[in-house]
């Protein structure tokens, strides 16, 4: 007995396309927590209708307490690789080792509680509030148009960043030729014989 489904499912093998399969089935609102490869499957195109998404504010990070995953590379080569990618992981003593390779963001179905329009109404109206910078998508291929508009965004804010610091480099080389001729024409001019001379 559930009235909810809350769920990040195991990414490998068809664990996703049971979940939306049992999904579609089971009549209850749900919520998961899916990495985006997953999201752009063939498969998904069959249920996507069914839901609605939201992405995070910021990109989450999953933790895994230690102990809970056999080490990998027992011997040889094999164990200096696994000890050589463990020392560059971002580890805490009380959550474990930091394991974040994907982007993720949630399919949501608020049926039959509520409709999906409706609960999308709610927001777009503000009667139900999103924290400050997630986003809401009631198609899930808007979803890859922002995050290429926000990959473009940033191409040309660092392409601004470039073109800025091109100029202040010219400006600067600028300045400095300009002290240079100015520090000769001032050696030449203490260098000048003074002209001039004693009356007969």
């Amino acid at each position: 007995q559930h009235d909810v489904l809350l769920t990040n499912p195991p990414y490998s093998g068809d664990h996703f396309e049971r979940l939306l399969k049992f999904c579609s089935e089971n009549n209850k609102p749900a919520l998961l927590l899916i990495p985006d490869h997953l999201s752009k499957k063939k498969y998904v195109q069959d249920y996507r209708d069914k839901y609605f998404f939201l992405t995070p504010v910021e990109r989450y990070f999953y933790w895994t307490p230690e102990g809970l995953r056999p080490n990998e590379g027992n011997d040889g080569d094999d164990q200096k690789t696994s000890k050589k990618k463990k020392s560059k992981q971002h580890k805490n003593l009380m959550l474990g080792t930091r394991n974040s390779p994907f982007a993720s963001h949630w399919f949501i179905c608020t049926n039959p509680v509520l409709s999906n329009e409706k609960v999308i109404s709610l927001i777009q109206s503000e009667e139900i509030k999103l924290l400050d910078w997630c986003n809401l998508f009631d198609r899930q291929e808007d979803i890859v148009q922002a995050n290429s508009f926000r990959k473009r965004k940033e191409i040309e804010q660092n392409e601004c960043k470039v073109e800025c610091a091109y100029q202040q480099q010219e400006q600067e080389e600028e300045g400095q030729r300009k002290r240079r001729k100015k520090k000769k024409r001032v050696q030449k001019e203490k260098c000048a014989p003074v002209n001039g001379g004693s009356g007969a």
